[in-house]
């Protein structure tokens, strides 16, 4: 009797143990876990397999499928998957927010300059910046220099889009006493035309080569400039016969800094109402600028046409063109501000009266 009794507790025992085990054998197929990332970033190729950061005993259906990430925003995204050890097809939906999470993209053309004390350049057109999303990034200079101190100043090109996204970019600015001080020496061209400039109508830019002793392969600056309908007319390769300190332009309005390039195709400032009277700006069209919105000359901001003026002598070459293999994109200026009691004056003018500066 006592042996059938342990028989039987021990049979008892071994079934439950049996059933323990099925159950936590069942259980174990029965489980199965899936997270899913919820933020894409703007642009990027991407696909329901994306989404998934680590997954246990699920296979999924879609996930090739694509998601656009186009456009920023929320979307929701189907994610659709099998239970392997079950079969069981289920879903799940996710609210998906498309970001830009990718940070402008600083090119600096120098990074570093030397001048000689009580010297002012505009530094700005050392470095492009491109973006995914933005076309209107500024880039603007950090740090702390004096124009009249001799020393070495690093700086930096900082870029930030609308996203928060934002990039920087070392320079180095070195001011001198005295011009022998200059511990290197960019080499002259032997004629006297140290630059050539290239118009392209295409991505409206102007770019300034430099003579590096053999021909003009130094990209030295890019300038967001304006030209034309009559512009295409000009494509062409020119020397600069004149230059002008205020000129009449159609319209009856006046450009500072003018220098011809061919007939009635010249560089100057957006126009004036007034001769001689820098606080008279066509405000409006200054805000054109990276556009098509002149008459047919290349309208520039003021410190990057008095660079011409200054810098280029007469004879310089100048080419025209409509090139669409240039991908150098037009650097956004900052407008001017059309409700501002300064509006009248370029921003960039380095005339001592002017308010933008003070």
């Amino acid at each position: 009797m006592k042996k059938k009794i342990a028989l039987i507790i021990i049979l008892t025992l071994m079934l439950a143990g049996l059933s323990f085990y099925t159950w936590q054998h069942y259980k174990v197929r029965q489980r199965y876990a899936v997270v899913l990332n919820d933020r894409l970033s703007y642009g990027e190729e991407s696909k329901i397999s994306d989404l998934v950061t680590s997954s246990e005993n699920i296979e999924l259906l879609n996930g090739d499928e694509a998601i656009d990430t186009a456009e920023l925003g929320q979307q929701t995204v189907t994610v659709r998957f099998r239970q392997i050890y079950t079969g069981e097809e289920m879903s799940r939906e996710v609210t998906v927010s498309v970001q830009d999470i990718t940070a402008p993209v600083i090119t600096v053309l120098h990074d570093s300059e030397q001048i000689v004390k009580g010297q002012t350049i505009d530094l700005l057109p050392y470095a492009i910046v491109e973006d995914n999303l933005d076309d209107h990034i500024v880039k603007k200079l950090e740090g702390t220099f004096d124009w009249n101190t001799p020393g070495t100043y690093p700086v930096k090109f900082v870029a930030e889009d609308a996203s928060g996204n934002r990039s920087e970019a070392d320079f180095t600015l070195t001011v001198v006493e005295k011009e022998s001080d200059l511990t290197s020496v960019y080499p002259h061209n032997p004629d006297g035309y140290d630059y050539k400039l290239i118009v392209n109508i295409h991505n409206q830019t102007v770019r300034i080569y430099r003579w590096d002793g053999h021909d003009y392969n130094d990209l030295l600056k890019i300038f967001t400039c304006s030209t034309g309908d009559s512009t295409p007319k000009r494509i062409g390769t020119w020397k600069t016969p004149v230059n002008y300190r205020w000129k009449w332009l159609f319209g009856d309005v006046y450009g500072q800094y003018a220098t011809r390039i061919i007939s009635t195709c010249l560089f100057h400032s957006v126009p004036y109402f007034e001769n001689n009277k820098p606080d008279s700006l066509e405000y409006l069209e200054y805000n054109k600028l990276g556009t098509a919105a002149s008459m047919g000359c290349v309208r520039l901001r003021v410190i990057d046409v008095k660079w011409i003026y200054d810098n280029c002598p007469i004879g310089t070459t100048v080419i025209i063109k409509d090139d669409p293999t240039d991908t150098i994109p037009v650097q956004w200026l900052e407008q001017i501000d059309v409700n501002s009691p300064n509006r009248g004056w370029d921003p960039t003018d380095p005339d001592p009266n002017n308010p933008w500066r003070k």
